[in-house]
């Protein structure tokens, strides 16, 4: 069973009687392929000031296609489709719901909320890479006997050198790194070309972890004066966005991943 949180905005405007009128709903359509076809799952009645709504497939997986649509109440005058996607395309981020119960109650917005932790997750993304399978090409690695791959490795899938498909037995992984092995199973050394496909380790938590600490920073940050106080001492200075963004560096540092990267080492 999938369970999906989708965005509709301007809800309000949408239930005007001059655009979907009052009962306008929300259409969801699942296929298995991204081409189709299609099948409608069900309807969600919009709420007017609601952006968020819940739907639950009982036969999606990860890998299911989505699109969404609005109608009347009535089911006509249909919306353009909206943008396919899968739920595997979103990764290991947190919903709205988990967010909230993790930094309990805040006078932010849903909206404001879900747009933090939108950039949360793409500042993830782009220090600690990828989290589902991934294609890596190496090339210049004539000579050496070992690989460095960009994110940690749980397995490899496939390794082509040079063109020539490999057995799992002519290479070994440990962690981020990937050895050559000759027919003894001995070290031995790459072709000038090698494309590899593996599976990072599942670090859906510690994203997670990162992700709820980059939205608490957001919330707690508030540029003006800021006073540091010791026993009878005190002393104020202005927060400024060096302040921020180390604070902000220092909790992406965290993440498990960082330090992987495409090298090539002998």
């Amino acid at each position: 069973m999938i369970n999906l949180t989708v965005t509709v905005h301007d809800t309000t405007a949408l239930l005007d009687a001059e655009a979907y009128g009052p009962g306008a709903l929300l259409r969801w359509e699942s296929a298995p392929a991204s081409t189709g076809p299609w099948v409608e799952g069900g309807t969600e009645p919009l709420v007017a000031g609601v952006s968020f709504y819940e739907i639950f497939d009982q036969n999606g997986t990860e890998l299911t296609f989505y699109r969404t649509r609005i109608t009347t109440a009535a089911g006509t005058a249909p919306s353009p489709y909206s943008a396919i996607w899968q739920p595997a395309a979103a990764g290991p981020t947190l919903t709205l719901e988990e967010l909230k119960a993790i930094i309990g109650e805040t006078s932010a917005s849903d909206e404001w909320l879900q747009m933090a932790l939108n950039a949360a997750f793409t500042a993830i993304a782009q220090v600690a890479g990828a989290w589902s399978t991934t294609t890596e090409t190496h090339r210049d690695s004539f000579g050496y006997s070992t690989l460095v791959l960009a994110n940690q490795a749980s397995s490899v899938t496939s390794v082509t050198e040079d063109g020539v498909l490999l057995a799992s037995s002519d290479y070994e992984l440990s962690g981020y790194v990937l050895r050559r092995l000759d027919a003894e199973g001995d070290w031995s050394t790459w072709g000038s070309k090698v494309v590899v496909v593996y599976e990072p380790i599942d670090l859906t938590y510690d994203w997670q972890r990162v992700q709820a600490e980059l939205v608490k920073l957001e919330l707690a940050y508030n540029p003006g004066i800021v006073s540091v106080h010791l026993g009878d001492w005190s002393e104020s200075y202005p927060q400024g966005d060096r302040s921020y963004a180390r604070e902000r560096e220092a909790i992406l540092s965290t993440l498990s991943s960082a330090g992987g990267g495409m090298w090539i080492v002998g």
